[in-house]
């Protein structure tokens, strides 16, 4: 949505809303965003200079709530540093719905004398020759440390089997008493019932 009548034309520049981005200009640039605004918490960078390619990955959380994955560049843009903390506090605004300057919800700990805290990440640090490296890798390493379980099984499911369960329409109350199911939902395979004259009977 345009709001600034000098950006209505009739070949207006092309415009985005207001997300976490690092500063084009002079000025402070820097990215602050938690774990629980990322699908996968990770940081990575590609150097084309050192033919490198970076990725920091942690878990979504601690027992403190959300970490922090902070990137800061100096002032020269010589230079990055990438910080992880537990918690995430993002100071001077957090991003919500299209504004990142939006006033901040985090609150840092009453640290006391003896408290510690466990923080899980990796560090991959691979040969890359050009940035398409880095995104494969991160596809690859994507659930290293988050993968999808539940109740301690790992569920995975291949293209082959959801077009097949949408192809199947859903079952209805009363389809596996009379043996209507096929595929992956079949129900007492080699006790079908078929219907004959409106009564069930054992085929």
């Amino acid at each position: 949505m345009y709001n600034d009548p000098a950006d209505i034309a009739l070949d207006p520049a092309i415009l985005i809303t207001d997300v976490p981005h690092l500063a084009l200009g002079e000025g402070e640039s820097r990215l602050q965003l938690n774990t629980g605004d990322m699908a996968t918490p990770c940081v990575g960078f590609f150097s084309p200079g050192e033919h490198q390619g970076f990725l920091l990955m942690t878990v979504q959380e601690t027992r403190l709530g959300n970490s922090g994955l902070h990137l800061r560049e100096s002032e020269d843009r010589s230079s990055a540093t990438i910080t992880l903390e537990a918690p995430g506090v993002r100071s001077g605004g957090m991003y919500a719905m299209g504004c990142s300057t939006h006033p901040t919800i985090d609150r840092a700990p009453a640290w006391k004398s003896g408290d510690a805290l466990t923080l899980r990440f990796r560090v991959f640090v691979f040969a890359a020759r050009r940035v398409q490296q880095l995104f494969d890798r991160f596809a690859a390493v994507r659930k290293d440390l988050t993968p999808g379980r539940l109740g301690g099984r790992r569920h995975e499911y291949s293209a082959t089997a959801v077009r097949r369960q949408r192809r199947e329409p859903p079952a209805r109350p009363g389809d596996a008493r009379l043996g209507l199911l096929k595929g992956p939902n079949a129900v007492g395979a080699g006790r079908r019932r078929h219907l004959r004259r409106g009564r069930p009977r054992a085929g």
